[in-house]
């Protein structure tokens, strides 16, 4: 008789979780992590767009570096800006277009739009035009992945009138 009452209290006295107190924590801990990951996979995605927004404004960037460059530092700056030539390493990248425009001395167009002409380092010409305006506006544009377009515009002074 000893053993049995040994054996029955220590049933009753151990602890633990009903059945149903497991169903209902699985449950909210179900709802809970479909709250996160919902949150969790919406950040993500902003996170790629913004990836892909800053891959194309640095591709635009750094076509307008080499634009700047061409036109100020190298040593044929002053016939590289008349005649809208850009000497560059490589292709300028697709779906990335580049416009100049003419100014005067106040910032006022100065002639028609054309597009810049991309060339390998030393293949522009090396003439200096007659007649050129006293600034460019270089507007470079470009899209996207999700087609988004990204533009960056820099007005150069005419390296003849520094």
């Amino acid at each position: 008789m000893m053993k049995a009452n040994a054996y029955r209290t220590s049933f009753v006295t151990q602890a633990g979780f009903t059945l149903v107190e497991i169903l209902v924590a699985i449950a909210l801990f179900a709802i809970l992590m479909a709250v996160l990951s919902s949150t969790l996979l919406g950040t993500l995605n902003i996170n790629g767009k913004s990836q892909q927004r800053l891959a194309s404004t640095t591709k635009v960037q750094q076509v307008v570096e080499n634009v700047k460059a061409s036109w100020t530092s190298s040593a044929k700056a002053l016939a590289n800006y008349g005649n809208v030539c850009v000497e560059m390493e490589g292709a300028v990248p697709a779906g990335t277009t580049v416009q100049v425009q003419g100014l005067d001395k106040r910032g006022g167009n100065a002639g028609s739009a054309v597009n810049a002409v991309f060339k390998q380092p030393g293949a522009c010409s090396a003439t200096v035009p007659t007649s050129m305006p006293d600034m460019r506006r270089v507007t470079v544009k470009s899209t996207d992945a999700d087609g988004k377009a990204v533009t960056i515009v820099l007005d150069i002074v005419n390296p003849g009138r520094l």
